[in-house]
């Protein structure tokens, strides 16, 4: 298992305004690239990124932190390159259990699920939608 504690505080830090203009600034650029998304304003917290019908990473809204498959890693953080903020978490799969977080730690961070030892970005995703 990957501890990504420490990622997750990194994309906490960003000094950036993230959720009110800047998400949505790297959307229109995934989206103009070639990328769908799927988000509902005022209804998710986590954006769904699709290249053609299969699901490649999900986007935080409150945070600057994108979970993405590592087969598409290079092509999408070449471009968001200048977006240099946004904190990538990179996996195998988005089924793939391989992570886990110190939930303590990021309590008021991040929402409660079942299990911080074992669980796959999907989950991640489940949970903070």
């Amino acid at each position: 298992m990957r501890d990504i504690t420490n990622i997750i505080l990194d994309a906490i830090s960003k000094n950036v305004l993230w959720s009110i203009s800047e998400f949505y600034t790297v959307i229109d650029k995934l989206k103009t690239n070639g990328y769908q998304i799927s988000f509902w304003e005022g209804e998710e917290n986590v954006a769904c990124i699709l290249s053609g019908d299969k699901t490649i990473g999900y986007l935080w809204k409150k945070y600057p932190l994108f979970f993405i498959v590592f087969m598409h890693s290079n092509v999408v953080r070449d471009l968001l390159k200048d977006n240099s903020y946004v904190v990538f978490v990179d996996v195998d799969s988005l089924e793939s259990i391989e992570l886990k977080l110190d939930y303590p730690h990021l309590k008021d961070y991040v929402d409660f699920f079942e299990d911080y030892d074992r669980f796959a970005a999907m989950d991640f995703w489940f949970n903070n939608v």
